[in-house]
């Protein structure tokens, strides 16, 4: 159930593992706890973390995704970082007390300096630098008919959420930011960045790629992305298997793991 609005326009939501977090959007809320914590999105991914390495999740929207790897990876370190100022306060609230996670406010890209990122506030998992309202509203369609709604009952559903807000992000390339946190090894990178994977992947130094032991990426299969970013990391003498979430079918959503022999 949701509880009371802050003055933030934030507000409680009781979730169904009993665990209560802060979130602008309850259902985008409720689609990303289901995902992660349900669904297990990231359950191999995790398994490949070991005692003193580092988590680096791009992409953490409310933080739900970094405690998930609390609680069930020993990282010594989890490098949560997420733009959106508005879901950045939410992470923030939500990792309180958790001295492993580290929250950061800013996206990643191919070089450091600033972005203009669209912010969706009733689909704030989909905001990004590379929004765009109809391939997003499409996306959302595909997953509500694939949770058994009808397509114009999908479409009516999905109508007006991808109105969206624009706002100046600080953008580091993922090496720049090992770099400022003194971060040695990383046992997993988890990319989650609507359209900008590529980006993140081209921060990555050629020296700084031996230190990656494993990847988890969410790509956005348009003009060949999924084949260039199977391409990047096999290229840089990783293992690469890729796949798409039932649920996501007919959308341009696939999944990618990575990981280092």
């Amino acid at each position: 159930m949701g509880g009371d609005d802050d003055q933030g326009g934030r507000h409680k939501v009781e979730l169904p593992d009993g665990r209560t977090v802060v979130a602008v959007s309850e259902d985008d809320c409720r689609f990303a706890w289901d995902e992660i914590f349900q669904q297990h999105s990231y359950r191999e991914a995790a398994r490949l973390v070991r005692p003193g390495g580092a988590v680096v999740d791009v992409g953490a929207h409310l933080g739900l995704s970094s405690r998930y790897f609390l609680e069930h990876t020993p990282a010594d370190v989890i490098l949560a970082c997420e733009p959106a100022s508005a879901t950045f306060a939410c992470l923030v609230a939500n990792v309180a007390g958790a001295d492993r996670i580290r929250p950061m406010r800013l996206a990643l890209g191919r070089r450091n300096g600033t972005g203009r990122l669209t912010y969706y506030p009733d689909a704030p998992t989909q905001s990004g630098l590379y929004a765009d309202p109809t391939r997003d509203e499409a996306t959302t369609v595909a997953y509500l008919e694939h949770q058994g709604y009808r397509p114009r009952e999908a479409r009516f559903l999905a109508a007006g959420i991808h109105e969206g807000q624009a706002e100046q992000v600080e953008v580091l390339t993922l090496s720049e930011l090992l770099e400022r946190c003194c971060v040695g090894r990383v046992d997993l990178v988890k990319i989650d960045v609507e359209r900008s994977e590529l980006d993140v992947l081209d921060g990555i130094d050629q020296g700084d790629w031996h230190r990656i032991g494993a990847l988890v990426v969410e790509v956005h299969d348009v003009d060949g992305r999924l084949a260039r970013c199977r391409d990047l990391l096999a290229g840089h003498g990783l293992r690469v298997r890729t796949w798409q979430e039932p649920w996501l079918a007919g959308s341009e959503l696939h999944s990618a793991l990575a990981v280092r022999p």
